[in-house]
């Protein structure tokens, strides 16, 4: 099996996994934590996925700030999420770094 199509099936796995963890986060925030969720832009997946909306949102994740909410249950998705978001972005780049690979190997 070529390196590219595994590569590539687990990037689609994981892209699904991060889809559903974030509604779960999202939904978490909007019931448990209403104004964090409000000063995150109200984020939803595909509705209001505005690209200010989305820097905010990586940005909250990157700087771990759902661990200042005192929630272990969303502290937990959070890490998660954030886990899952940067194992995402490392495989994106490694299968982007390996098309080039795969097309002149052929």
């Amino acid at each position: 099996m070529d390196i590219f199509l595994v590569l590539f099936v687990i990037l689609a796995i994981s892209c699904v996994t991060g889809l559903i963890t974030m509604q779960v986060f999202f939904s978490r925030l909007k019931s448990q934590h209403y104004s964090v969720w409000v000063d995150l832009g109200r984020p939803v997946i595909f509705l209001n996925s505005a690209f200010l909306n989305t820097i905010g949102f990586m940005r909250y994740m990157w700087r771990k700030s759902y661990l200042d909410l005192g929630d272990e249950r969303t502290t937990r998705i959070g890490t998660f999420l954030r886990s899952l978001l940067i194992f995402y972005f490392a495989l994106l780049a490694l299968v982007m770094l390996s098309v080039p690979l795969t097309v002149a190997h052929h």
